[in-house]
């Protein structure tokens, strides 16, 4: 096949079976599904496939999507310190290609390494390039577990985003991971293998520390552990300290069950197909759309087919929003929310990538995405934040008893993480993030102060932000 067109496999039923035939004008990408394709997830769980079996869907590419966004997510995004887009453009030139044109690019690195990534979507130049793939069936690195802290390789991945990296250490880091899934984000990431002191290997997602984000891991997995207290799903995790002093985190993937992928798109790949690409954005970018707001319609409207159980994920995505905002992770665009499993019987996934980033002066929204009637600007905490929290509550159907006795149970949960938080002393991050979550802490807890006391979180006055 020519290098405009691309073929679309996956193995979420077991064996390896085509899903479709996708086609690049200058103009549009076209997807058209096979025939046989009606017993197979579609490539969104906005597709029925049952009616879609045999028809061409028309994307039209832009500056922010040059590809419809479910393959997107399956390339490096467009940061040139990001890991796996320095190996692809350093595998790409030395096959010899040199590509100017963006869009050529990134439909090269879509052909190149679009497959095994999150979700259950793997991409081909050929059919004879897939059954090729799943005939070699090379996994992965597979990581010890005990000895993943010890790994040098950590260290020369840092050294491989640096800015002034030489390409002699680009060389080293892409001769040992090779043509890796990508999993978008601004952390270096690998989709790996780890086996188990017990023997068994699990599918894993496994991040490591940039220099200019010092203490961002273990800040998140204190998140895990705060949201996890009330009930929110979240991976089996471990976080690690090499050697060299790097820090990793290692998650356990749930879009792998024993090896076979599962579903699972982003709430922006599912709200641009449900709205033919009027959704465009992944954040609010200080306006009023898109909207948790928007999410919630997503999900309550059964057509769309992205949840089996609206009001439960509906509730699950307000106590997760309030945590949020508790715990300082104003980065919850549309590309941190995510459905997981087949269309019917699909729901939200567990909680991923719930760092509290305004512990980093450069990132200081409070919330990536408007609810409630609120437009967050950098570096301010609307005057109205608590009421808006209850608005946005009504707006999505919870009664106001409900929507306070969740509001009091995250306040609980999260009554020590100043105190834990602020022992993150990298560079003062975690003091620092704490100086900047009190005034949100204060305005929820005046909202169910009438209710009952919860137990004060004193930690705040005295460890005050440090400069």
């Amino acid at each position: 096949m020519s290098d405009r067109s691309a073929v679309v496999w996956t193995r979420a039923t077991g064996s390896p079976r085509r899903l479709g035939l996708l086609l690049r004008s200058d103009k549009a990408i076209r997807f058209t599904y096979d025939e046989a394709s009606s017993d197979l997830p579609g490539i969104s769980l906005v597709h029925d496939t049952t009616r879609t079996a045999g028809h061409t869907l028309e994307f039209r590419p832009t500056e922010e999507n040059r590809l419809p966004p479910m393959f997107q997510a399956l390339i490096p995004p467009a940061d040139s310190a990001n890991l796996q887009r320095r190996i692809l453009t350093h595998l790409i030139e030395k096959s010899g290609d040199r590509i100017s044109n963006p869009a050529d690019l990134e439909w090269r690195m879509l052909v190149l390494a679009g497959r095994n990534g999150i979700g259950h979507l793997d991409v081909f130049s050929s059919d004879e390039a897939a059954a090729g793939y799943y005939a070699e069936q090379v996994d992965p690195v597979v990581f010890d577990n005990e000895e993943l802290a010890e790994r040098p390789l950590w260290n020369l991945v840092i050294n491989a985003i640096s800015p002034t990296a030489d390409p002699l250490t680009i060389e080293e880091v892409a001769e040992r991971i090779k043509a890796q899934p990508s999993v978008g984000g601004m952390m270096p990431k690998l989709l790996a293998k780890i086996r188990r002191s017990n023997g068994q290997i699990v599918d894993a997602l496994v991040k490591i520390e940039p220099r200019e984000y010092p203490g961002i891991l273990a800040l998140e997995d204190l998140a895990y552990e705060m949201h996890s207290r009330i009930g929110i799903p979240i991976p089996r995790r471990r976080l690690y300290v090499s050697g060299d002093g790097v820090r990793i985190l290692a998650t356990e993937r749930f879009d792998r069950r024993d090896g076979r992928p599962v579903p699972m798109e982003s709430a922006f790949t599912a709200l641009y197909c449900a709205t033919a690409g009027r959704i465009g954005q992944r954040w609010s970018n200080e306006g009023a759309s898109p909207s948790l707001e928007d999410v919630t319609k997503l999900i309550e409207h059964s057509i769309t087919g992205v949840s089996a159980a609206p009001a439960s994920d509906i509730r699950e995505l307000f106590r997760r929003t309030v945590m949020s905002l508790l715990t300082g992770n104003g980065d919850n665009h549309l590309e941190n929310h995510a459905f997981l499993g087949s269309r019917g019987s699909a729901g939200l996934s567990p909680l991923y990538d719930p760092a509290p980033m305004r512990g980093y002066h450069r990132h200081q929204m409070v919330s990536s995405l408007a609810f409630g009637g609120m437009v967050f600007r950098q570096g301010s905490i609307p005057s109205d934040l608590g009421e808006g929290v209850l608005r946005f509550a009504a707006s999505i159907g919870l009664q106001k008893r409900v929507a306070l006795g969740e509001i009091e149970r995250c306040l609980e949960a999260t009554t020590d993480f100043a105190v834990m938080a602020s022992r993150v002393e990298d560079r003062g991050v975690g003091p620092d993030l704490v100086g900047r979550i009190e005034g949100i802490r204060y305005r929820i807890e005046r909202l169910v102060s009438g209710r009952r006391n919860i137990r004060a979180n004193r930690v705040f006055e005295p460890i005050g932000r440090r400069s």
